[in-house]
């Protein structure tokens, strides 16, 4: 079967753009590396760091940024963010909750965040629908 790109092709039901989306861990240009390598440079840290095991405050920063960062350009699920950085689904569950702590509590974690979608968002292509 011939894959359509639905980046190319307007009007495919969004259905069909969640499964591309899974499978070539992309949306709208963007993808699961572009986002790790831009919370690794903004947080400043490795970005073999960010998928290690280490639990150091700042690599788990980086590690939850990226998480919910992926969650909320790429739109895909909390499965296939785990499985980008060797996590278990449940992992990238529970860094919701630390987020929301975070945001509230650390304005340095809100700025972090804040700057790293801001500078995934420079690899955003529109297109219309």
């Amino acid at each position: 079967m011939n894959k359509i790109n639905p980046f190319i092709f307007p009007g495919i039901a969004d259905e069909v753009r969640k499964s591309y989306v899974c499978e070539f861990k992309t949306w709208n240009g963007l993808t699961l590396e572009i986002i790790l390598e831009t919370s690794s440079f903004v947080c400043g840290v490795d970005k073999d760091l960010i998928v290690s095991k280490s639990r150091k405050h700042e690599i788990v920063r980086a590690r939850t940024i990226f998480m919910i960062a992926s969650r909320a350009l790429i739109r895909i699920g909390v499965v296939q963010v785990g499985n980008f950085i060797n996590r278990n689904h449940s992992t990238v569950s529970a860094s919701y909750k630390r987020h929301n702590s975070w945001m509230c509590t650390y304005d340095e974690y809100a700025h972090l965040y804040n700057k790293t979608i801001k500078n995934c968002a420079k690899h955003i292509i529109t297109y219309d629908c």
